[in-house]
Parts: C-alpha cells; structure tokens; sequence
C-alpha cells in the first residue's frame, strides 16, 4: 500500500461526496551523462554529506532538514554543520560558505564529460530556491536573473562536453544545495492537457511468470511537440528509458495531495490528431533487455544473491531469506529471468515503491478471513461494524465502491501436487581449455580507460577460471576482461556437470500436478519449501470494477464485499483508468470459505 495521508485514503473512498480528481506527469527528455570529471572549491569535500555522484541519479526527491542558520531554526534544510543521515540519503551538493546579507555568493562547478551531448538543454533542480545562475555550454553562456526559483531550464540544442555552472545569488544566509542536474528538459503536464493515464500492475504470486507494469498515457499535442514533422519539435529528444513520473492527486479540504504513482520508462510514443500517445513500464521490463551472467559454482543465501543482484537499485530484502541456501549458479539468461528464480526459490513476492526502491519478502500465506469489519462502530453499505482495523479499512472494498452489484468469484482447482527438480554440480578433477581466441573491443562498453568485452566458454559451466590477462572477472559461463586493443586470450579452468533429481510432494488424489524447473534448488528442503508454497489453496479468484483507489498495491492484502459476506483476497492484478475522473478494476485470489 503506497504511503499517504489517511485524509488522501478517506478522500479517495468517499462516496458522500464528489470526489475532486487530478493527475500530473512529467517526461524526462533526458539522457545518461556518462562517464565525467568535475572540479569544484566551492562544495563541502571529502566529507560523507556531498554526493558529487547524486547530482546525476535521477532521484528528485528533496528532504527536509531541520538545523540551525545564524542563530535561526528552520525546517527548510538551511545547515551550519550538514547532519549524516546515512549513504543512501539524499545530499546533492552543499556549498561551503553561506550567502551574506544580501544573498551574494560564489559558487561554481565544472563538468568534463567523456562523450559530447547533443540534447534540448540542461535542468537543474534545487533544493532552495536561487536568484542568479549561470550556465556555460562549452563556450554558450546563458545567465538567469531575478528567478527565485528551485527549478532551473537552459534552452541549447547544439552539443557540448563541458558544462560550467555559476550561482551568484540565493535567499541571504543560506547555502547553495544543488540536488540534480539533468541533461535535457523535464516537460510537466496537468489536467489542461492530459487526456488520460491508464494504469496496470500485475503480480504472479506464484512467480511462474514475471508480470511488468504499464502506463499508457494521452496528452494535448496542439502545439505539435511530438509531431514527426515538426522540424522544431521534442520528439527527436525522445529516447527508449527515458523517466515518467506520473501522479494522481486528490483534493482533501482546500489542498489537492498528489501521490506520485511510480517510476515508468519509455518504451514507444506517437503523435497524431494533436493528440500525443506515449507507453512506458517499469524497470522489470527493460530486464528483458538486459543478460545476466555474473553467477558463479557454489552456494550463497538468497538473501546475499538478491542484493548482489540489486546492488544498482535502493532496495530491502526480507532478512528471513538469509537462512535459505541455494546455488550460487543460473545459467546466462535475461535479468528479469534471473529475479524470477530468485523469487520462486524463495516464495517471495516484490514490490517497487513509488520512489524505484525494490522490496522483497516472503510470501505470507494468507489467512482465511469472512467476517465483516468495522467503521468506528458504525454502518457502512448498510452493515454493522463492532470493531476497527485501519489496514483493513483501507484494504477494504465495500459495495458502495463496487460498479457492479457485486464481484465476480471464480472456483478453481488448485494443485494437487508438484514436483520439483533438485539440482547437484561435479567439479571435473583436470582443467582444460575453456577459450582460445581474440577479444574485440568493437562495440564494447568503455570504461575507466578501457573495453569491457565479455567473453562466453565453449564449455559451460567452468569454475577456478584463469586468463592471461592482467584484469577480468570470471563467472561460470563466461568472463569480461578489460583491455585497451585487441588481444589474444586463453582462459583455462575446470568443467562442471550439472545433474538433477525430482522431488514430488503430493496433497490431494486427483490429477493436477504442476512443476517447478529452478536451478537454484539445491536440497530437499528447499524442494520442500517450494512445492508447499506451490499448493497453497488459493482456489477462488474474484474481479470486479470499482471506483479506483490509487493508493492501492498489487500483494495488497484486500477485503471485499460479497453477497453474504466480505472475503479476503490478495490483490494479483489492479488497473487505475485515469481522464478527469478515476475508475479502476481488479483481481485477487483467496481461499474458499471452510
């Protein structure tokens, strides 16, 4: 469930009165910086509280501190000393010298990337707002004055490799706190121009499949922005992973609270009719995109796979996972394959926060519940209530809600057994030759001086891997080594058979049995684990249109009105149908009355 007030919760379900719906978006037209060099005297250094690196990671979120500023309290993040909130928490830049009396202040940073940029600009985002900055692109000065604000836009279509930032002027005694630099434009639509956003989030909780997540969006192209032909239009900044960042807000009082509804990323857009179309998913999408082959022969906890795993993303794992062993080794597949081993192995489910942090748990089986609920001891939807569970509450989808009568609910049979392969590796006693041949630099990623160029055995797996060359990482169904030119490599190293056994659990006497293929299964236990988790009795499955709740996550435990009852489910699948108003579908599985 995302995280928001509980006068955006009530709101969102009230049925009193009119509910007052808004949406937000913004599209990043931007790009990677890619590797770079920066100098700089005018930021807090060698200090754990500047992140140099945040200024390019995306995350616009801006905390809030609370710290003195001559002789001042303030909740505005003003700092005398910046405080330590942790390496995961965000900085940005911090200058070293406060403004004076009248805002005056020195503040300059320069930026050498690599590669030259060829993009509509530069943003840069603030965490108090400035009065007077400088850009330089290359040699293109462009100086904003009397701004007073946190957001910044330069204009500037032709390229560039050096980028040089001035602040001369911000709020009197106050510091200078740069949270990102984006190198591109963040285009920002509201109501007057989204025609709709159509949301869907989708979860298997037996992980035999991974769903991705999808927004589907329509906004006014009247100015023709996104017009193929446009010869001075946005499309041609227009990439595939660019970040969409949609909201719904909903008025409580005098405020409209928006809820920022996750973090979305490019896939395709079109343009006609004046109407412009855009379609993004989240992260596990673009996984299919990506190998993964950094596994090796040997056994991990699933706890230390799965933050190896994710160690590019902000991210939490269940620490019940520590106790499970598994192998170490998956063969070279997609990354969105790989976290689905994971979670199987595990019986796990995942969910992705508004903000992209990644969390894992352990599935909980869901306990049967029938009952009614309460509202404060009174009626709602014509039914007595004798307690009061906010979670539930939330969770819970009464009839007044629904846009039908009531629900659909499906029977289904669940499995009545499950066989699980066990998997065992023999180390071969010789090494032999795994490779012997050329490593081409053409097409390679270039990094820190050199060509990461990855390199697949003739035979694999392989383990206790060595290369004639003087850096490499090895794995065991490959390795990358880092060079500056064509070279000749041998690797050598010992082979390793795979075998595999089947391991049947059976609950109930009739045919329907399903299996599970995981290479990471390595002991009856875990068989076990998994093939009872498979047979959970998830046998009824319910659907039914309704009014929408953003607030609203698939794992979500819900409680939904019925005709002679409100049953518990776990929401699978829950699309949001946003164009001025809000409507909303959904699915859950639960398990039959007893």
């Amino acid at each position: 469930m995302k995280e928001t007030t509980q006068s955006y919760k009530n709101a969102a379900r009230s049925v009193i009165s009119p509910r007052d719906i808004r949406g937000k978006i913004e599209i990043h037209i931007t790009e990677d910086a890619g590797e770079y060099t920066y100098t700089s005297d005018s930021f807090i250094d060698g200090s754990k509280n500047s992140y140099f690196k945040q200024l390019f990671d995306g995350i616009t979120e801006v905390p809030m501190w609370l710290s003195p500023e001559k002789g001042r309290l303030k909740l505005d993040g003003s700092m005398a000393v910046p405080a330590y909130y942790g390496d995961n928490y965000k900085y940005g830049v911090i200058s070293k010298s406060l403004s004076d009396s009248d805002g005056s202040i020195n503040f300059n940073i320069v930026v050498k990337f690599t590669s030259e940029h060829t993009s509509n600009g530069i943003t840069l985002i603030f965490a108090e707002p400035v009065q007077e900055v400088t850009v330089m692109l290359d040699n293109r000065i462009h100086t904003m004055s009397d701004i007073n604000s946190t957001e910044c836009y330069v204009e500037d279509e032709d390229a560039f490799s050096t980028l040089t930032i001035k602040i001369t002027k911000i709020e009197q005694y106050r510091r200078v706190r740069l949270n990102n630099i984006f190198i591109g434009q963040i285009l920002q639509y509201d109501d007057d121009k989204i025609y709709s956003m159509n949301f869907i989030d989708e979860i298997d909780l037996k992980n035999e499949s991974l769903p991705s997540c999808e927004l589907d969006i329509e906004i006014s192209d009247s100015d023709k922005e996104f017009n193929l032909l446009n010869p001075t239009g946005k499309y041609k900044y227009l990439k595939q992973k660019q970040l969409v960042i949609p909201y719904i807000g909903i008025k409580t009082g005098e405020e409209v609270e928006y809820v920022q509804m996750g973090k979305y990323y490019l896939k395709e857009s079109t343009s006609g009719n004046k109407i412009a179309t855009f379609t993004a998913y989240n992260i596990i999408e673009w996984w299919d995109s990506e190998p993964y082959r950094e596994s090796v022969i040997g056994t991990s906890t699933l706890y230390d796979m799965l933050d190896n795993f994710l160690s590019g993303y902000e991210h939490e794992i269940d620490s019940e996972l520590s106790k499970i062993t598994v192998n170490s080794y998956i063969p070279v597949c997609t990354r969105r394959e790989a976290f689905r081993l994971m979670l199987q192995a595990g019986n796990c489910i995942y969910r992705i926060e508004p903000s992209g942090k990644i969390i894992v748990n352990k599935h909980k089986e869901l306990v049967n519940r029938h009952r009614y609920i309460n509202y404060a001891g009174e009626s709602v939807a014509g039914t007595f209530y004798t307690e009061i569970e906010s979670k539930t509450l939330n969770g819970s989808i009464t009839a007044d809600n629904i846009l039908e009568e009531y629900p659909t609910i499906t029977q289904t049979t669940p499995y009545a057994s499950c066989v699980v392969n066990i998997y065992s590796y023999t180390v071969s006693s010789k090494s032999e030759t795994l490779y012997s041949g050329k490593a081409r630099i053409e097409n390679a990623t270039y990094e820190n001086g050199k060509y990461k160029v990855w390199i697949p055995y003739d035979s694999a797996p392989a383990t206790q891997i060595s290369i004639n060359v003087s850096e490499y990482k090895a794995y065991a169904d490959g390795c990358y080594v880092y060079i500056t030119a064509d070279t000749d490599v041998v690797i050598t190293g010992k082979k390793v058979e795979v075998g595999s056994t089947e391991y049947l659990v059976r609950k109930y006497n009739y045919d329907n049995e399903c299996s599970v293929d995981n290479v990471l299964v390595r002991s009856e236990t875990v068989a076990n684990d998994v093939a009872a988790y498979m047979l959970n009795d998830y046998g009824i499955t319910a659907e039914l249109d309704y009014r929408g709740f953003p607030y609203l996550d698939t794992g979500d435990e819900i409680l939904v009105e019925t005709d002679f009852c409100e049953q518990n489910f776990y929401l699978t699948k829950h699309t949001l149908n946003y164009d001025g108003t809000l409507s909303g579908s959904m699915e859950g599985v639960g398990k039959a009355n007893e």
